[in-house]
């Protein structure tokens, strides 16, 4: 008997082309084909990509709609669209072309309910509001003043907003910074800022916290260092009272995290981390973490942490250019009250170039002397002044890897040329890792321009080379001093 084309359900089966109905219209597969066609490409990702990956990302995910022209895939919320379309599209489309012999659109999409964008008054508040403070758990209390909010929190009131300097180097930052403030918990969660020290990482988490106090004054907001998160889950598990710390931290509306890599390598603290970071982004929970790197390089993270690191936005805090520094010096001069000419400021500016705590220390220094002497100040006292401090930026601004080379071949007792090499001997890949570790410290060079200057090797070799020495000088105290000495010899 000939079956009705008309009601025909589409072919799902894998390896099957799929066949859209005569009328032309989208239609829903039968359930059970569509979940063996689900299954069949979720063990042709598994083996592209990893069974893990596939079992934490796509395991719980369903086609929901087909048809010639369109695959639709429903995932559980929307984090996990967001990594399979930013880390895993082009493998998923690859899977689904040889599964179904077909080149349909793919959609991911997230329930309606999970969206993340939508109004921030119509978002839910998940943990119940307090109304005192349990064992040091942060709350915040409707009747408070402003300033109580702000020392619940542990903010620095003098680090807003309008108290930092825009250039082009972290324009996309405070943008970003912006955004999260405005919605907490919105479009952009978890949050990653790194850079070096001194570029302005801290403030900028501070005036999250506070503009988010201001905006909406019944969020719980929490301000603390990867140091004090470790020290007190440590008195937390030797006091017995791990339930109050989860609390402490499980119920903010906005966790901030500084120095977020001091919890790296320390297994017990990186799981409660990890436990905490879900609690607080499945409710929907605004998380922002502040790093001296980028999430793949910090050693001893664990992979289940570094993809938490890098679900959301991650964004660089790069050195500001002179005009940038320029407009950093005028407006701190401004607020201490303090009048420099230009002429000076100017020489500040280029003479200080990468670290903008170190700018304002050196301006810091300059006002003092002002208000002592009560005069005219030349650029050449200042220079005098400063003098220290202008010889330790300008060694810094010395250093090439060239140089590092040579002192690392000279300390192993290797040839210059091993360094570029291809040997892959213990003798010579130690002293390499360090002169790539050293490079990537005290010089300005990308990881690609490092890797070049090792023989043409990739970014992700001086990575791994980083990774190691930094594991090696954790665990080695001979590493430790064997990098301690070669880092003062080569800055002098």
């Amino acid at each position: 008997m000939k079956t009705d084309e008309h009601n025909a359900a589409p072919a799902v089966a894998a390896g099957d082309a799929l066949t859209p109905n005569l009328n032309g219209r989208t239609v829903k597969p039968p359930a059970d084909a569509s979940a063996t066609l689900w299954k069949s490409i979720c063990k042709g990702l598994g083996k592209r990509v990893g069974k893990d990956v596939v079992d934490r990302w796509f395991s719980d995910g369903n086609i929901s709609y087909l048809d010639k022209a369109e695959l639709r895939i429903r995932f559980p919320t929307s984090l996990h669209v967001t990594w399979a379309e930013t880390y895993y599209r082009p493998d998923l489309e690859r899977v689904v072309e040889d599964q179904i012999a077909a080149k349909p659109k793919i959609t991911l999409e997230a329930p309606a309910e999970l969206d993340s964008t939508l109004p921030f008054e119509d978002e839910l508040e998940i943990a119940p509001e307090c109304d005192s403070e349990v064992d040091g758990s942060v709350v915040i209390i409707p009747e408070s003043t402003p300033a109580a909010r702000i020392n619940e929190a542990r903010l620095n009131p003098k680090h807003a907003f309008d108290s930092f300097v825009v250039g082009d180097n972290i324009a996309y930052c405070h943008a970003t910074a912006l955004a999260v403030a405005e919605r907490p918990g919105g479009r952009y969660n978890p949050v990653l800022f790194y850079g070096n020290s001194g570029l302005g990482k801290t403030h900028l988490l501070s005036a999250i916290g506070l503009s988010v106090l201001q905006r909406h004054p019944k969020k719980r907001v929490l301000f603390v260092t990867g140091e004090e998160f470790t020290n007190e889950f440590i008195d937390a598990v030797q006091h017995g009272k791990l339930s109050q710390f989860r609390a402490r931290y499980r119920r903010v509306d906005v966790l901030l995290i500084d120095d977020v890599q001091f919890v790296a390598g320390k297994d017990a603290t990186q799981e409660e981390f990890f436990h905490t970071f879900n609690a607080l982004v499945n409710h929907r929970s605004q998380v922002v973490l502040v790093s001296d790197r980028a999430p793949a390089d910090i050693p001893r993270l664990e992979k289940r942490l570094l993809s938490r690191f890098q679900w959301g936005i991650t964004a660089e805090l790069l050195p500001p250019s002179v005009e940038t520094r320029i407009a950093i010096l005028r407006q701190k001069a401004h607020e201490w009250r303090v009048e420099l000419d230009m002429e000076i400021i100017e020489f500040l500016a280029d003479r200080i170039r990468k670290n903008v705590r170190m700018l304002e220390g050196a301006l810091l220094r300059v006002s003092s002397y002002v208000s002592l002497y009560r005069g005219a100040i030349t650029v050449q006292q200042v220079e005098t002044h400063l003098q220290d401090m202008l010889c330790q930026e300008a060694r810094g601004a010395m250093v090439t890897i060239g140089a590092i080379q040579k002192e690392v071949a000279s300390y192993f007792d290797v040839r210059l040329g091993d360094l570029n090499g291809r040997s892959r001997t213990q003798l010579i890949i130690q002293p390499r890792h360090v002169a790539m570790y050293l490079s990537r410290e005290l010089t300005n060079a990308s990881l690609k321009e490092i890797g070049q200057s090792f023989g043409g090797r990739d970014h992700g070799t001086v990575i791994h080379a980083c990774r190691r020495v930094d594991e090696d000088m954790a665990s080695s105290g001979e590493t430790r001093r064997v990098v301690e000495f070669l880092r003062d010899k080569i800055t002098g």
